[in-house]
């Protein structure tokens, strides 16, 4: 059985698997990267994975993000999640890596300790994502500033919110604004529909369009 498809397996068992790493949604994001993954095993069950991109650019070979996918990062099974089981399975992973010029992820939100990736050379920077506990809408709406509160009753009264315009126009507003910046979309439409068409087969997406009926 190969890496990935031992993947396949274990994140079945992984009840709060983020998204970005879905095998599937891996395999849809992909551009001109190859993926592959890193597993602990114990006692022939996989318990820790860490799955990368990789690509070739003229002499160098890095392990690099994909636009499409916002945070990466090791996948720890729920009873190997102490601190103990961290500093083994992260240094475990980080010995099976294939030797590379560069190593660039975005470990996602649920991945506190970084001190094993520390000891073995690698550097961090720290940046913060915020999550929303969205079960009281109430409560979340009390917290917001009084001004933003302000600004969403206003956007209220000239937005109307659509899910049925077609994918062709979510690229063409998001291509507006590399346009005004003098950059280019750093994916085609033929990317972004490769990987709408796996998020529509696993009922893991739902486009928004925010039209406004009172703009001149």
């Amino acid at each position: 059985m190969s890496n990935r498809e031992a993947y396949r397996q274990f994140c079945r068992e992984i009840p709060d698997l983020p998204i970005f790493l879905e095998p599937w949604y891996l395999e849809a994001a992909r551009q001109q990267e190859s993926w592959d993954v890193a597993l602990v095993r114990h006692q022939e069950r996989v318990v820790a994975a860490l799955p990368y991109f990789f690509k070739q650019k003229y002499f160098f070979r890095m392990i690099t993000q994909p636009v499409f996918v916002k945070h990466m990062g090791p996948v720890l099974a729920p009873d190997r999640r102490s601190l103990r089981h961290q500093h083994a399975h992260y240094r475990q992973l980080i010995e099976q890596l294939p030797s590379v010029h560069g190593f660039k992820q975005h470990f996602h939100p649920g991945i506190t300790n970084w001190l094993p990736f520390y000891w073995a050379g690698y550097r961090q920077t720290q940046r913060y994502t915020y999550r929303l506990e969205l079960e009281d809408l109430d409560l979340v709406w009390k917290n917001i500033a009084g001004n933003k509160r302000r600004e969403i009753n206003r956007a209220e009264e000239q937005l109307h919110l659509r899910h049925d315009l077609p994918l062709e126009e979510l690229y063409r507003v998001n291509k507006m604004s590399f346009d005004r910046q003098g950059l280019s979309v750093p994916y085609s439409l033929a990317q972004l529909q490769k990987l709408d068409e796996a998020l529509q087969e696993h009922r893991a997406r739902q486009l928004f369009f925010a039209e406004c009926t009172g703009c001149i």
